[in-house]
């Protein structure tokens, strides 16, 4: 029984392989990459060879098609000048003038006394004489204007090839025709041409069709005055058949009028070689047609694909007239492949030829050179099998010259740079295992199922539990049991629907430790890929002590306000007596005090009213973090206009321009948004320059999630180290000589801001001018665009 069937074995013991091992040999591949590149080679050089000789071909072959379009157009147009001609001569011709002046002199002619009978007589026997030669000629007509266009000569060609003279009597009205509108409009001189139509008689369609096209020219009396006109209808069919067989053409031909009728002839069908657009088409027929009308150019070609075989459709088109575009033909002959490139397929058949011997030629060499390449690797790996444990056998390899030498050479150094690689994957890891284990904070791995995969010393000092009691077990056994059943609820959700709730944001919550205590950490996630596995670690802090702190200064900034709060509002009761007296004591005592007592009380009252605006402000600083704060429906509009209204005075003063674009209604508390907007307007006022009028803009923007308000002036500006201090309590950048205040108008305005969501910030050139931004979230869908 053998154990591996693509194997076996000779008598002498040498291993054999079979056919698929033999397809893994280096040998093998050398002899497939050959003659494949070969192969490829050929296929695209005889491609490439062939679409080239096709191409060439085909152009001069187009080239051909072309002149003897140009042949067939000759054909036409001389077919087009004879009547032309015919049409010229017959005008001029005798019994033409003679029929006008007989007609306009009561029936007789006064030159030589004939009469209209004796002159139509003539006329018909000279259109009998025309007509006879002409067979695509059905009618030659002489119209009169008068009378609705009444016939005065009309001889017909019948449907069984008869000349028919038209009775006095059946004479037809046409100035109801399309046609005789168009001629009695043609300039003296000049023929017309109209379109190909169905013939008519007496306002019908003649039964069975007959197609014709008219040429038409005027007659006038020898005042100038329009008489009536010479009209000759041409059948189209046979008019076109004369000329296709005069050619002799041995493929299909098209022609198609400017109306998008169209003639169809084949040369290998027996029977209505010929037809109008009346009859059936074929496929192919109206895949032609097609090409025909979306003809631009004068001429060109377009290729028909078939279940046979491609088509050729070669086209050109001719006008009637050099001067009259409007009036053409469009002819096209089809031609199947096989009969214009008769010579593509014998190259082809050359090419497959050549390209066949290179193959069998890349076989042999692939041949040749694979044994030589295998003989040389079987020798290397053979060198290389001897190798023994001392280097020996491999130094003596190195020191070969040729590709087992080479080959050797870069054996031993690859060795060489894996152990060193080896070397320093084993430092890194045991640096990287020891930061880990060291660090101050905790880190926890877990799989997608919640098991812990890792738990670093600082886990252990956190929770209490040893490395041995968590590694192997859920992570839920570290959390508080309210939150167990939230986080198996979370990996199911996450595992569903790929949605993220903690992945990569750092978030506050409680763990548990062992001895079951509940404590407060600061946690942060993170997703790894590891082997097509989904890992998370976790860094965990314990936040115990800066939580207990965070506690104390809350508790010591809310005693802090209500220290500010209650010593303000005490203050204002003494400042208000000290305000008073000084006051009575100026009035009273105004006669009895010298100049000199005069000014130091000045300086009492100054410095009291001065206090107690800093009173005023400190206990507003103070009443913003003070209780709840209910935002409704603001008008900003409406409330910007009223602070404008409380600084009145200073904007009349200065002769400051306030512009106000359209404000939105935000949500945020009345009061303070008034005091707000009145800060900094005020603000921008205060500190305007004295060369130029101080303008302000207030101005907002809606972005995602909140209004960007801004108040542009164009003052005094501002440093740019100082545009982070101005919002500090008491922060002045001016002396008080120089600009009055507190100090507290910018950090009563960022304490309003703040409280309502947002965030304010400056931006500023000295010389140029400041803009101060604020923000309000859109808290409701009411919220004005």
């Amino acid at each position: 029984m053998f154990k591996n069937l693509n194997v076996f074995w000779r008598k002498d013991g040498r291993r054999e392989v079979d056919f698929l091992e033999r397809l893994n040999l280096f040998s093998t591949k050398i002899f497939l990459t050959i003659c494949g590149v070969t192969m490829l080679t050929c296929v695209i050089i005889g491609g490439w060879y062939s679409k080239k000789v096709e191409a060439l071909m085909l152009e001069r072959e187009i080239a051909g098609l072309s002149l003897e379009a140009q042949v067939i157009e000759r054909e036409f147009q001389a077919s087009l000048d004879v009547l032309k001609d015919d049409v010229r001569i017959l005008s001029q011709l005798p019994p033409i003038q003679g029929i006008v002046r007989s007609i306009q002199n009561q029936g007789v002619d006064p030159l030589d006394g004939s009469t209209v009978a004796l002159w139509r007589e003539r006329l018909e026997t000279i259109f009998i004489s025309l007509l006879t030669p002409r067979s695509p000629y059905v009618q030659l007509r002489y119209v009169g204007i008068a009378d609705d266009g009444r016939e005065l000569v009309r001889v017909n060609r019948t449907m069984d090839d008869r000349i028919e003279v038209t009775e006095d009597g059946a004479y037809q009205q046409k100035s109801e025709e399309p046609y005789f509108d168009s001629i009695t409009n043609t300039a003296l001189g000049d023929l017309y041409f109209s379109p190909v139509t169905l013939n008519r008689e007496h306002g019908e369609v003649q039964i069975p069709y007959l197609p014709v096209f008219r040429t038409g020219l005027p007659i006038f009396d020898s005042s100038a005055n329009l008489f009536g006109m010479l009209v000759i209808n041409v059948a189209f069919d046979k008019w076109v058949q004369d000329i296709v067989l005069r050619l002799q053409l041995d493929d299909s031909f098209y022609v198609m009028t400017d109306q998008d009728d169209y003639l169809v002839y084949h040369p290998d069908r027996v029977e209505q070689n010929f037809r109008f657009n009346y009859a059936s088409s074929p496929g192919l027929d109206n895949r032609v047609l097609d090409v025909l009308r979306r003809v631009q150019a004068r001429d060109g070609y377009d290729i028909l694909q078939t279940a046979d075989e491609n088509m050729f459709v070669y086209y050109r088109r001719m006008y009637f007239s050099p001067d009259n575009t409007e009036r053409y033909l469009t002819f096209a002959r089809v031609i199947p492949e096989s009969q214009l490139l008769p010579a593509v397929n014998a190259v082809r058949l050359y090419g497959g030829i050549i390209a066949f011997i290179l193959i069998v030629f890349a076989v042999v060499c692939s041949v040749f050179l694979s044994n030589v390449y295998r003989a040389s690797l079987a020798r290397m790996v053979r060198e290389i099998k001897n190798y023994d444990d001392n280097g020996l056998v491999w130094e003596n390899l190195v020191r070969r010259g040729d590709e087992i030498g080479e080959l050797a050479c870069e054996f031993q150094g690859l060795t060489e740079r894996l152990e060193a690689i080896n070397h320093a994957e084993k430092e890194t890891r045991g640096r990287l295992q020891a930061i880990l284990d060291n660090t101050v904070d905790g880190l926890i791995t877990i799989n997608e199922k919640g098991i812990v995969l890792h738990y670093n010393a600082a886990c252990e000092t956190i929770f209490g539990y040893s490395t041995h009691d968590v590694v192997g077990q859920n992570v839920k056994m570290l959390m508080p049991s309210s939150d167990r059943l939230k986080h198996d609820g979370y990996l199911k959700n996450y595992h569903d629907t790929g949605e993220r709730k903690i992945i990569g944001i750092g978030r506050e919550v409680y763990g548990r430790r062992k001895d079951g205590s509940e404590f407060p950490l600061e946690l942060s996630i993170s997703e790894v890929h590891v082997n097509q596995q989904k890992i998370f670690s976790g860094i965990v802090r314990d936040i115990t002590v800066r939580r207990k702190a965070e506690d104390e200064i809350l508790r010591s900034n809310q005693e802090l306000e209500r220290f500010a709060y209650v010593a303000s509002h005490d203050l204002q009761e003494p400042l208000r007596m000290l305000s008073n007296f000084s006051k009575l004591l100026s009035e009273a005592c105004d006669d009895d005090l010298s100049k000199e007592g005069k000014e130091y009380l000045s300086y009492i009252v100054a410095s009291v009213e001065r206090m107690q605006s800093l009173v005023s402000d400190l206990l507003e600083y103070s009443r913003v973090d003070r209780g709840n704060l209910d935002l409704v429906p603001v008008d900003t509009m409406k409330h910007t206009q009223m602070a404008l209204d409380n600084l009145s005075a200073a904007i009349q003063e200065s002769g400051a321009k306030i512009h106000l674009d359209d404000l939105p209604v935000v949500q945020a508390n009345p009061v303070r948004f008034l005091r707000l907007m009145q800060n900094l307007i005020g603000n921008a006022i205060k500190y305007r320059t004295a060369d130029k009028v101080c303008e302000i803009r207030v101005h907002v923007d809606s972005a995602p999630g909140h209004w960007t308000f801004s108040i542009q002036d164009n003052g005094i500006g501002i440093k740019d180290e100082y545009l982070q201090s101005i919002f500090l309590i008491f922060k002045r950048l001016h002396g008080k000589t120089e600009y009055p205040g507190t100090g507290l108008g910018l950090a009563i305005s960022k304490k309003i801001v703040e409280s309502f969501g947002g965030e304010i910030w400056a931006e500023s050139r000295p010389g140029k001018g400041t803009t101060f931004y604020f923000t309000i979230p859109k808290g409701h869908k009411e919220d004005n665009e």
